[in-house]
């Protein structure tokens, strides 16, 4: 049996505020793999539409928005996001 290590990774991420609404769009417009996205009118979620298969994820607040280099898109909360990521 080996023993492996996870690779470390460069990710790109913003929070999810509720009232950010114009940052986390020009997030989203440089975002690998993402084709819209639009806040839901039920509560104060974000839903982003993905280009893959038409996936929607939905952010609450006070989620991460990650997009890794590979242009995978996806959310986290803030515990696993400072859990798992540093500042580079």
């Amino acid at each position: 049996m080996a023993r492996f290590v996870k690779k470390p990774t460069e990710v790109d991420a913003i929070q999810w505020l509720g009232s950010n609404f114009s940052e986390v769009c020009e997030f989203l417009k440089i975002a690998h793999g993402v084709k819209g996205f639009d806040v839901s009118d039920s509560d104060s979620d974000l839903v982003v539409l993905l280009k893959n298969d038409n996936e929607k994820v939905v952010v609450g607040v006070g989620e991460w928005v990650v997009n890794m280099e590979d242009g995978i898109t996806f959310a986290v909360d803030n515990d696993h996001f400072h859990n798992n990521f540093s500042p580079v």
